[in-house]
């Protein structure tokens, strides 16, 4: 049975007993998180998190201020905040059909029960980061509380592409709600902004902010930053793994990925088992203290062995030829 990843454990898509600009007390990460109540989120997130109802929902809201533009009625705070900015909606949907293909999705943890019901532990950790950070998001608040998150375990590689993805998704659901609102209000009250929909227009914006925000950051920094597999190979005893550019970091990390879904370990496991590799090289290899050396090249088939790795079948069929 393949040991599941290092502190794979419930989170909670609604109760982080944080402020909006708060982090785990510093020394109580571990148990400050592991106290996160244990609630499962609705399996609507299951089958690539409904993208498709969220669009159709998205097309109605946008038909509907069209057809108020062109009845000639007086536009409110929120539709202009749509309308503004349509184009950061669309993009931000391309991005999480582009990013979170359902084969991808499959091949991600989920929280305990861990069956085909489950919910994506990514998915939990994000519904609570969206619940309970400031809002529009701030990056560096998210990394600081993944961080303290992973004091308990190691979120994977694909996990961890994976969030930025789906926190524009949840935002994505946030506007979809408050615009719905907004626009339910309107049909039954005067064209003038009132309070309730005053606030929807702010949560509008909110949404619209914290995806330009998501848009414009270069998630790899935060990547590289929260990865505790990225960690593990900078500590390459020959020193050329942080040396070397973005795409052949990335290639090694596919390498652990790859073994791990092959092997009883986890992939914070493989990565040390490399760094073991490495170290104990005779000094007439001295590429054999390089992390490639071992996950890419030539002590490739030795690492498979002590990692009890089995190739899938795809795998088996290139190699032969």
């Amino acid at each position: 049975m393949k040991r599941r990843p290092p502190g794979d454990r419930a989170t909670s898509r609604a109760e982080i007993d944080v402020g909006a600009a708060a982090v785990a007390p510093p020394g109580r990460a571990g148990s400050y998180f592991s106290s996160i109540s244990v609630r499962l989120l609705h399996p609507e997130h299951r089958d690539r998190l409904r993208l498709r109802d969220l669009q159709r929902q998205l097309m109605r809201i946008y038909r509907r201020i069209d057809a108020n533009i062109e009845a000639g009625k007086a536009g409110i705070r929120a539709e202009e905040w749509l309308i503004d900015n349509r184009h950061v909606v669309q993009d931000a949907v391309a991005q999480v059909q582009r990013h979170l293909p359902r084969d991808f999705l499959q091949r991600l943890p989920r929280v305990e029960p861990a069956d085909a019901h489950a919910t994506l532990r990514v998915i939990d950790l994000a519904s609570s980061l969206v619940r309970a950070g400031p809002t529009p998001v701030d990056i560096d608040w998210i990394e600081r509380t993944v961080s303290a998150y992973q004091s308990d375990g190691a979120l994977t590689i694909g996990e961890l592409w994976a969030l930025p993805s789906v926190l524009r998704l949840l935002v994505l659901r946030e506007l979809v709600a408050a615009a719905c609102e907004c626009l339910e209000l309107r049909t039954r009250a005067a064209t003038a902004d009132t309070p309730d929909r005053e606030a929807g227009a702010v949560a509008v914006a909110g949404a619209v902010v914290s995806l330009r925000r998501l848009d414009a950051h270069d998630w790899r920094l935060s990547f590289e930053r929260l990865s505790k597999v990225e960690a593990l190979l900078r500590s390459d005893p020959a020193g050329a793994y942080a040396a070397m550019d973005f795409a052949s970091r990335n290639r090694y990390r596919g390498a652990v990925e790859e073994l791990s879904r092959g092997s009883p370990l986890a992939e914070v496991d493989v990565a040390a088992t490399v760094i073991a590799h490495c170290l104990d090289a005779n000094a007439d290899q001295p590429g054999a203290r390089h992390v490639g050396y071992h996950l890419v090249s030539a002590g490739r088939p030795r690492l498979e062995r002590a990692l009890g790795f089995r190739l899938g079948l795809r795998r088996r069929l290139l190699r032969s030829l």
